[in-house]
């Protein structure tokens, strides 16, 4: 049931927002890291969310 509603969570913000990367990003940057939570190697992922027009 939480999956279901994360996905329907997710789908709303899709079409609510614009969303883009602050910075410019390498493949490399977004590897992602063996830790206990996923993060990625380059430390950060810096999206920004628009009000869709």
């Amino acid at each position: 049931m939480a999956m279901m509603e994360m996905k329907i969570v997710i789908t709303r913000l899709i079409e609510r927002f614009t969303i883009r990367v602050t910075s410019e990003q390498t493949h490399d940057d977004m590897l992602m890291t063996d830790h206990f939570a996923l993060i990625p190697k380059g430390g950060k992922c810096e999206i920004v969310f628009e009000l869709a027009k």
